[in-house]
């Protein structure tokens, strides 16, 4: 069962961990681990101010620890040796991690062969999807087997130690204990963790043993200046050359500019957060004159709520277009006619960001008060246009001109070709190191807290007062408790009355 946040302690986790080992359950010991992560990473306060837990860390170790006495291994081994595996929780259709993974097997650069795993982390995914997405990515796929933590470790064991890899690249959820402990017990030669969900708490980000990847600029200097990793490398995110295509150079061709955001659902909808996407939609049309499209799965309440936007700024509908799925963001976007790429907000997204840089396209990045890292700011290109509030965003649009779209075009496509290009990537996976000179300069960003100061209170406040809500029903459900005690007591007399009276009747009747 998940706590709260404020019923957390880190002494009880691992006394908790600790007596499952003791007792040779490793599948508690992982779901220990993992509900603490997930409790944290389900609290919006934590978001971009928790990353990394050196003690929770140093559980994972204790547990990978304990695996060869508890799952000891086969004498012998039938398994081809050598190569790469690559561990995942899962597979999605479309996202950046997904590419991420793509964009490793492509290039080429990791032993070969290479296969991939799951290790169904959270027990949902469908298997013949799974083996879907894993053909278009092109690679054989195994999938753990078994109820529960404990048995998906073991199976996941049992494919690591009869595939036997030399390299073993970790692509998990934040919260995957099961595929962390499966790293660090695996024995092979080199163990990569790739840091990808960095806006939240991951497990695995502190662990010396594993090689620490992250995947921008930004996750790379928080790591090493806020978290003290000293070797931590960089690897940018980048696009298969046979997609990036040159926008051509002719912008607003329409007449009007037209803007495009990227994402899944829960990258636009923080009802907590003051710049509502789905509402902002109306006003961003109005400004422009032209054409949106959004690239990405929407709910349907999301859908009418942006409908509603649209009606009442009187933005005809058909200047929206919704795209759920596209197996190419930068061909869509060339395909589509966009002048302008909007990130997506409150939480920005950099595989989407660079594939649109990548095209030749100006990007527009919102501010986000809460934290640089939910921007994805420090992703774009020296002078990226960029807005905080939703009257800076109006004035934006408003005052797009094609010659100022060409120019961000061109500052995009630039920085794309000098730091995320397939041979930056190649340069970056075969250095040995990566200094902070070899990393593309974080923006300059002049935060301002106050409206997430305001938020936290709100917050804080709503959480006080559930607090007492949930006071008060636990002392009127103490209230009925008591009451039926009191009942239970006056039946329990009432029992021995009328059994001692049916004791004397039977006597009675016998003699």
């Amino acid at each position: 069962m998940l706590k709260t946040c404020a019923e957390l302690s880190l002494d009880e986790i691992e006394q908790e961990v600790d007596g499952h080992l003791r007792d040779r359950r490793v599948g508690g010991a992982l779901d220990a681990i993992r509900d603490a992560v997930d409790t944290v990473i389900n609290h919006p306060r934590s978001v971009a101010r928790v990353y990394a837990s050196f003690r929770l860390d140093r559980l994972c170790e204790r547990v990978a620890l304990a695996v060869p006495e508890i799952m000891p291994a086969p004498v012998s081994h039938t398994g081809q040796g050598g190569g790469t595996v690559i561990v995942a929780t899962e597979l999605a259709a479309a996202g950046g991690h997904v590419e991420v993974i793509k964009d490793l097997i492509r290039l080429g650069d990791i032993p070969q062969p290479i296969d991939l795993f799951l290790t169904n982390n959270f027990e949902r995914i469908d298997a013949s999807t799974q083996q879907g997405h894993a053909a278009l990515i092109g690679v054989p796929l195994g999938i753990a087997a078994g109820q529960g933590s404990g048995e998906r470790l073991d199976s996941t064991m049992a494919f690591l130690r009869e595939r036997r890899p030399d390299t073993l690249v970790l692509l998990v959820h934040n919260q995957d204990a099961t595929g962390i402990v499966a790293g660090l017990a695996c024995g092979a030669r080199k163990v990569v963790f790739v840091h990808h969900g960095d806006h939240h708490l991951s497990l695995g980000v502190t662990c010396p043993s594993m090689v620490h990847v992250d995947l921008s600029n930004f996750a790379f200097c928080n790591c090493r200046q806020a978290l003290g990793l000293t070797n931590n490398v960089f690897w940018p995110l980048t696009l298969s050359s046979t997609k990036a295509h040159r926008h051509g150079g002719a912008f607003m061709a329409e007449g009007h500019a037209v803007t495009c955001c990227v994402g899944r659902p829960e990258k636009f909808d923080d009802p907590r957060y003051r710049y509502q996407y789905l509402d902002l939609l109306g006003p961003m049309l109005r400004a422009t004159g032209g054409r949106h499209l959004h690239i990405g799965q929407l709910s349907a309440g999301q859908l009418e709520r942006i409908g509603q936007s649209l009606a009442s700024h009187g933005v005809d509908g058909s200047r929206f277009t919704h795209l759920p799925w596209v197996d190419s963001v930068s061909r869509a976007l060339i395909e589509q006619g966009v002048d302008l790429y909007m990130t997506s907000f409150p939480y920005g997204g950099g595989k989407a960001q660079v594939e649109a840089m990548a095209t030749g396209l100006p990007v527009l990045i919102h501010q986000n008060y809460r934290s640089r890292f939910l921007s994805g700011i420090d992703l774009g290109y020296p002078g990226v246009l960029t807005w905080r509030d939703d009257k800076e965003l109006g004035r934006v649009l408003q005052a797009l001109t094609p010659e100022l779209l060409s120019s961000h075009g061109q500052a995009a496509r630039a920085h794309f070709e000098r730091h995320h290009s397939e041979a930056a990537l190649r340069r970056a996976m075969r250095a040995s190191a990566t200094s902070e000179q070899d990393v593309p300069a974080l923006a300059v960003v002049h935060e301002d807290g106050l409206q997430a100061f305001l938020e936290d209170e709100d917050l804080f406040k709503v959480a006080v007062l559930d607090g007492r809500e949930s006071n008060e029903e636990i002392a009127h459900l103490r209230q009925i408790l008591a009451h039926q005690e009191a009942e239970m007591r006056v039946l329990r007399k009432k029992a021995r009355f009328l059994g001692g009276v049916r004791y004397k009747l039977t006597t009675m009747l016998k003699s």
